[in-house]
Order: C-alpha cells, then structure tokens, then sequence
C-alpha cells in the first residue's frame, strides 16, 4: 500500500475533524517566535519528566497536569531579566494545559511518562514559580538532547541580541542559505514575520524585500513546510498584492507540482500543508494551478498521499468558489471513483470523510453530487470492506463500512430531479417519489 500516515483518531473523529476543521484548523495557535520569547524574559532548558499528576478535570478529561521536569542543561539564557541559576539536577514544576490547542495535545499519558525528553521555554513567573510559554504543542518532545539543539538556540540568542536595525538583515541571511539548520530557519521567518519587526515601517519593508527575493530564487532550497511559512510571512507582511499575484501561484505549482524526482517522493510534510495551500490557489488563481494539478491527479506517478490531500482542497474550492473551472469536476469524480475501488481500508475512510464534509458544509456555493460511477464505486466499497472485517477483524476495514455508510447517506437526494434519477440513486433504491 502506498504509505498514506494514519492517525490514532477513531472514525467518529476522522469524520468530526473533516467536517469542522475543513478548510483550515480552528483556533489552533502555537507559541510565538522563539526570538521574540527569549527577550521577553523566557529562556530554553533541557529536561525529563520526574513524575506528571492531573490538576485539573473537566467531565471524563484532564485540562491540566502539574508536572515535575529534571533540568538537564540550559539551551538559552533569557534576553530580558535575570538569567536563570538552574543546573543539572535541579527540578522544576510546570502546570501544562492539555487538548486541542494546549499546551500537551496528542497522547498526553504516554508523553508524561517518566524519563521522556522534553525542550522547555520557560520564565519565573509571580512567586518565582517557572511558567512555560503558551500555545499549541509549546513544550517540545525529543528524542535526544543533540549538538544540533545546542547549535540552534545558541545562534537564536546570538540573532536576538542584533541591534534592532541590523536584525531583519540577520534574518534574511538565514533563511537564504539552503544548507542552514532547518529549524533555525524556521525561526528567523517567524522572526520576520513577528509584531515587533512589522510595527517598524523600515523593518517592514526591509523584511519584505529580502523575503520577495529569497521566493523568487529558484537556486534558493526550501522544504514544504519552510516555502509555506515563507508564503505566509510576506503575506503578512504584503497583503494582498502578494498573495492575489500570479507569480505567486506559479511558484508554488513550481516548487509543488514539477514532476522532479524529489517531488514524486513520499512527503508527508507536504501533504499536511498541500490541502490548504491548493485550495486557496484553485479559489485565487484557477487559471494559474488548475491545469497541473488536475493533470497531477491522473498521474499514477505521483505519491497517493499528495495526490488525496490535493483533490481534498480541489473539492473544498469546488463547493466554495464564487466560479469554478469546468475540469474540476470530471477530476474529481474520477478521483474517488479510483480510491473507492482501491480496496485500501485508510484511503477509502479519507475520500468518504471528505464526501461527508462536503455535503455538510453549510457555507458551500454548490453542492458536488457524486456520478454514477462514484456512486457505483461507493458501494463496491463497501462490499469490499465488509468482506475484509471478516478476514482481518482487527484491521480498520469495519471502520471504513461505517464512514461509507454515512458517506452513501450523506449524498443521497433529498428530493427527486426533474426526470429520471437513476444516475443519482445508490444501486438497487427505487426512484424518489415526487
């Protein structure tokens, strides 16, 4: 099976997350730039949990947890304040919000549990009790405490420690140079992008400049993830001059959609951000995108993955342009009629979620209504699946039967067409009754 990444969610909430965080996750925040933290007084320590108890319970789940950490070393001093008098040995109790968004999200217990590595931005707050800094997945689970981590928050601190005028040109440098640290590139465009260089026109402008150039540089290497923050600063910074320009949308089929060997790989990195990135492009600039990626979604040379997270952000333009291009529809119902008779449990759980979503969406311009083929497709599913919980009980195939059933429902006509709906009826329902 071509490598499509699970997740621990159960089907209820595959389902759940497909219809209410479509098209963008809601309200998930994570920490600010690490720069803009260390000179508001926190600073980076090394640590393993010592022990984790809940603080606080709302109904069957922990909000909270009091957690003892052993400090291994200290990463980075705090810009602002007084430096931290912590050595190794020394422990330290944090209270750390738990869910989605928290502080902890995914698989708190197991993260809890003694001796697990955490990286810490941390402060002495009221009392002189440590705080950590707030959002989404804020503490930083690891491995190993490398020479790597080392590396990078030295040179975080080095580059906050710039005198203000020089710093936006601290930062570019970083972010032009393809063999840089990763992380650390990272953070000098969430340095970039931070409130405290846009307030300064010059700095704005500066970091504008130096962005727009390192966007346009071919020779520049960028990840996914590193072109999509890169995408989102000079958004941020520029506005809608950038992000409604055609170079714009022709640098991301570039970078996403040449068929380059590296980009025919699996990349599950760039499969997180494609759904979000394609479908705000297919709405902006469909003329621009739309010819690749349809054409991409035929090509059984691409990854199943990319492909999926692509007709995913084509369906939700789909449902919500203003306009849509007469080829999106006739890719993607060619899209899930193959995924339906793939006979892969996961990748047909996916395509129902998304028909599901889709159908529920109550903000969407037009409804997409699945042709007979799909329709068809639907149901050999689900015949498959059936056969499969039988053979391989513990497999997510009985999951797949319930997300087709509701899937099947979920696109079943409400009121009849004028004339014949044959095409529209699951195979084997009588004709609407008008």
């Amino acid at each position: 099976m071509t490598r499509l990444h699970r997740t621990a969610f159960s089907s209820a909430c595959l389902i759940f997350f497909a219809a209410a965080v479509h098209p963008a996750l809601a309200a998930r925040v994570g920490p600010g730039p690490v720069l803009a933290q260390l000179a508001e007084g926190f600073g980076v320590i090394a640590a393993e949990v010592v022990r984790a108890n809940a603080a606080t319970v709302r109904g069957r789940f922990v909000d909270s947890y009091d957690v003892t950490f052993s400090v291994k070393e200290v990463f980075a001093q705090p810009i602002a304040g007084d430096a931290f008098p912590l050595k190794p040995g020394d422990t330290i109790e944090l209270r750390l919000s738990a869910g989605y968004a928290a502080q902890l999200e995914w698989d708190v217990p197991k993260m809890l549990e003694a001796r697990q590595k955490f990286i810490l931005t941390v402060k002495r707050g009221v009392g002189g009790r440590h705080e950590h800094v707030n959002g989404a997945s804020a503490p930083v689970a690891v491995k190993d405490f490398t020479d790597e981590n080392r590396a990078r928050f030295a040179r975080l601190r080095e580059l906050a420690l710039v005198p203000a005028d020089a710093r936006v040109a601290a930062l570019i440098k970083v972010v032009a140079i393809s063999s840089e640290n990763e992380a650390l590139r990272s953070d000098a465009l969430a340095g970039l992008s931070d409130r405290s260089t846009l307030r300064e026109t010059r700095g704005r402008e500066d970091a504008l400049l130096g962005m727009l150039k390192i966007w346009s540089d071919p020779a520049c290497r960028l990840s996914p993830s590193l072109l999509n923050q890169l995408d989102y600063a000079i958004r941020a910074t520029g506005g809608s001059a950038f992000e409604d320009s055609d170079d714009r949308a022709r640098m991301w089929v570039k970078r996403l959609l040449d068929p380059t060997p590296e980009n025919r790989s699996d990349n599950n990195d760039r499969d997180n951000i494609v759904h979000g990135v394609l479908h705000d492009l297919l709405i902006r600039k469909p003329n621009v995108v739309s010819p690749a990626i349809v054409s991409m979604l035929r090509d059984k040379g691409w990854p199943e993955g990319f492909r999926r997270a692509a007709a995913a952000g084509m369906l939700w333009a789909y449902i919500r342009s203003e306009k849509t291009d007469s080829a999106w529809e006739p890719a993607l119902q060619h899209h899930y009629t193959r995924v339906f008779l793939s006979k892969q449990d996961w990748p047909i759980r996916l395509a129902a979620a998304d028909l599901i979503a889709a159908s529920d969406y109550p903000q969407r311009k037009r409804r997409f209504d699945p042709d007979i083929a799909v329709r068809d497709a639907m149901h050999q599913a689900l015949a498959d699946m059936k056969v499969a919980t039988v053979a391989e009980p513990k497999s997510d195939a009985m999951n797949a039967v319930h997300d087709l059933e509701r899937a099947i429902k979920s696109i079943a006509p409400t009121t009849a067409p004028s004339g014949d709906d044959a095409h529209l009826r699951p195979a084997g329902t009588p004709p609407a009754v008008r």
